[in-house]
């Protein structure tokens, strides 16, 4: 299974992210903003998938995976952004980063298919 990187500011629907990950068998990483999450991917070398929120304090979303992308490391990492945000251009500017742009709220077994369909 992966290591997963949850960025998720909200911590009831952070640790619910958690459960469903761990229930698969993955390990996970977690962060309350993308300014933890981002020391964390630089400390972790190993992980495969990436879920954050886009609206964050401290960092947001969008900031953490476009600095994130710098590192060669990260750049090929598929992400999932999770967000209630409409507004196009958030998604036009991380598209070129191999973001999954995923709509809140999200429903367990296709979240996790699409997941799984991602993990090495």
């Amino acid at each position: 299974m992966g290591k997963i990187l949850v960025a998720e500011d909200e911590p009831q629907f952070r640790n619910m992210l958690i459960e469903w990950l761990e229930e698969c068998g993955h390990y996970v990483v977690s962060a309350d903003d993308g300014e933890e999450a981002l020391k964390l991917a630089l400390l972790h070398n190993d992980i495969n998938f990436i879920i954050t929120d886009l609206h964050m304090k401290v960092m947001d979303g969008d900031f953490f995976i476009r600095e994130l992308k710098k590192n060669k490391a990260y750049q090929d990492i598929p992400v999932a952004m999770l967000t209630t945000e409409t507004n196009p251009l958030y998604k036009e500017r991380l598209a070129a980063f191999n973001v999954l742009w995923v709509i809140k709220p999200v429903e367990k077994e296709s979240f996790m298919k699409m997941i799984e369909s991602k993990v090495d």
